[in-house]
């Protein structure tokens, strides 16, 4: 009985190891250069078992004059190495892309993301974007399940306190007495910043519960976010230091992984070895294996990148040779198949980062083109279809506009066979007013 109890305990433990490097594992994978760079700073000043053998080859500012290239000339442009912020928008609609929902639940999806407000709430209420846009309540109610799983958590509530309300479900879904303090509060319209003294003890006798409970929950109410949106605000200024290289030679494509800005690490397995018969050996024991994970870690995602550029190499051959007008459709599925990965860990290895190729620096994400069927069944990209939309609504009638559904017949002579909806989605995201709002007045 007792080797079966050290048998799970021990079972427990490797389960619970795995879990934690899995957990670092795909957090490294999704850091661009520079979060690379510091996480690896921060380790080594952290963990005695991490030893730099040689420091960065260059610093930020060296490796930006050294690279003398420029989406429009061959002269260094510093522009080229600095991105603003991507959009809460963005990333909202980038976790639909990869998700388990449909494509029917996904387009519901997208039309409430894109209708929210600077601070992650939709501008009109749930029910009613799904019923003009023809979408049943059933539906709905898969979507707003799939909400509560969106990072951060709490953004297209439709207020603060349904953000909060999902919040509370998802962090602590057994704390009843937390969810009725939340609704109390919404319906006295009470802020977070005025729950004083006095307030708690009216709490206290209109729940009628214990002090201790309420203030418990009150507690744990501070810990959610008020704004989740906040830390999505436009216009911070960042570094792109790309990390794949691709050239053209003698009609062949040429792969180079480049990352000046990191040290190169080694792992002391020496000290470790010195310190096994230390009476804290199971702390140096846990930190060593932290080491070895982070530079597992570290090589993983070199290799995983390199693999999805080589798929990209393989798939967009035409653009490198005559540009961008050769794109081809190719999506996250395609990529997933080919590399035999999932697609959420695909779309961690692409996310924010970045390539130099002989048209200029671009994240990998630029080769990823959504499929649309045409009417002769032929295969266009979502590209195609921004341009077509854009040049419909130039072309239009300013007096009187094309509404959606006269864009959608209009998108048939380009060959498209797409429905309103997607229409609507798609002239939200080139922020292109509605018909109403684009009437010019004579």
């Amino acid at each position: 009985m007792a080797n079966l109890r050290q048998r799970q305990s021990a079972s427990v433990r490797v389960k619970s190891g795995i879990s934690l490097n899995l957990k670092k594992s795909l957090e490294i994978l999704s850091l661009n250069t520079l979060e690379l760079s510091q996480n690896i700073q921060k380790s080594l000043l952290e963990n005695i078992f991490l030893e730099e053998i040689r420091p960065p080859e260059v610093s930020l500012d060296e490796f930006i004059l050294h690279h003398k290239i420029s989406n429009k000339s061959s002269e260094s442009n510093m522009e080229d190495f600095t991105y603003r912020d991507k959009s809460l928008q963005d990333h909202l609609l980038e976790q639909v892309s990869v998700s388990n929902l449909n494509d029917h639940l996904k387009e519901l999806a997208n039309i409430i993301i894109t209708s929210i407000n600077k601070n992650g709430f939709i501008k009109e209420d749930h029910d009613t974007i799904a019923i003009n846009n023809g979408f049943s309540k059933r539906e709905l109610s898969k979507v707003m399940d799939f909400f509560l799983q969106l990072e951060p958590l709490g953004v297209c509530a439709k207020n603060t306190w349904q953000c909060l309300e999902w919040q509370a479900k998802v962090k602590y879904p057994d704390d009843v007495i937390l969810s009725d303090v939340i609704s109390i509060l919404q319906q006295g319209q009470k802020e977070i910043t005025e729950l004083d003294e006095n307030a708690i003890q009216a709490l206290t006798i209109y729940i009628n519960l214990e002090e201790s409970k309420i203030r418990d929950a009150l507690k744990k109410l501070k810990t959610l976010e008020v704004n989740p949106a906040a830390r999505y605000s436009a216009g911070e200024q960042n570094y792109i230091i790309p990390e794949i290289i691709f050239s053209v030679k003698e009609q062949n494509i040429q792969l180079n992984f480049t990352n000046p800005l990191l040290p190169d690490v080694n792992l002391n397995t020496d000290m470790f070895t010195s310190l096994k018969k230390d009476k804290n050996i199971k702390q140096w024991r846990v930190m060593f294996h932290e080491a070895q994970n982070l530079l597992k870690s570290v090589e993983y995602r070199k290799n995983a990148m390199l693999k999805i550029a080589k798929i990209i190499a393989n798939k967009q051959k035409l653009f490198f040779f005559k540009g961008e007008k050769y794109l081809k459709p190719m999506i996250l599925k395609d990529v997933a198949e080919i590399a035999q990965l999932n697609i959420s860990t695909v779309s961690r290895i692409m996310k924010n980062k970045y390539c130099i190729t002989p048209y200029g620096i671009f994240p990998l994400s630029y080769f990823l083109l959504k499929k649309i069927k045409s009417i002769d069944d032929e295969i266009l990209g979502v590209e195609d279809l921004k341009k077509a939309i854009k040049f419909i609504v130039e072309q239009e009638n300013h007096v009187k506009p094309l509404p959606d559904v006269l864009i959608v017949e209009k998108l048939k002579e380009f060959g498209f066979n797409i429905k309103r909806r997607t229409v609507t989605k798609y002239r939200k995201l080139l922020h292109i007013p509605s018909a109403k709002q684009r009437t010019v007045k004579k």
